[in-house]
């Protein structure tokens, strides 16, 4: 990459005959400095997306070119349909973004996202936690059982000894008869 830049630079620097364009960008936070450097260098800018009225001005950006139009450019469509049709009262819907950069998606996400997606983690953490105490209650009923089942197997062996203990006494109570 530096490489490259360095030639880009090389080139424009050593040569007044060279003329280059800059293609992008589709919002103003980048094509407002690319605009300004391609002024500089006397470059032509082309933008495929961006639709800031305030690169309209010719005297401010005279390089820089469109491939859409200006959001201000809609004005006048849209009194005209006003007209058309007598409308005196007109409600719109709109795009809370800045001018630019609305259609194109680069905003950031608006705070109903935001939210969402805070309770979506929220909701995957209960999850977790959930099935990490039924695992726990799981685990514990096991150990439960385990318990229960040494308990029961120590009894039976009691119950075994004394029986054994029991005949061995009786045995030998008869044989002293």
């Amino acid at each position: 990459m530096a490489v490259a830049t360095r030639a880009f630079f090389d080139m424009m620097a050593e040569s007044q005959t060279t003329t280059a364009m800059l293609f992008g960008d589709a919002c103003y936070n980048v094509t407002g400095p690319m605009v300004q450097i391609a002024h500089q260098w006397d470059m032509f800018q082309l933008s495929y997306g961006d639709t800031n009225p305030m690169l309209s001005d010719r005297d401010e950006y005279p390089n820089f070119y469109r491939t859409v139009p200006s959001d201000s450019d809609f004005n006048p469509a849209r009194l005209a349909l006003l007209r058309a049709f007598n409308w005196s009262t007109v409600g719109t819907l709109f795009q809370d973004a800045k001018l630019g950069e609305g259609r194109h998606g680069y905003g950031e996400m608006p705070d109903i996202v935001k939210r969402m997606a805070i309770i979506i983690i929220i909701i995957i953490i209960i999850i977790i936690i959930i099935i990490i105490v039924i695992i726990i209650i799981i685990i514990i009923i096991i150990i439960i059982i385990i318990i229960i089942i040494i308990i029961i197997i120590i009894i039976i062996i009691i119950i075994i000894i004394i029986i054994i203990i029991k005949r061995s006494a009786c045995k030998t109570g008869r044989s002293k008869l």
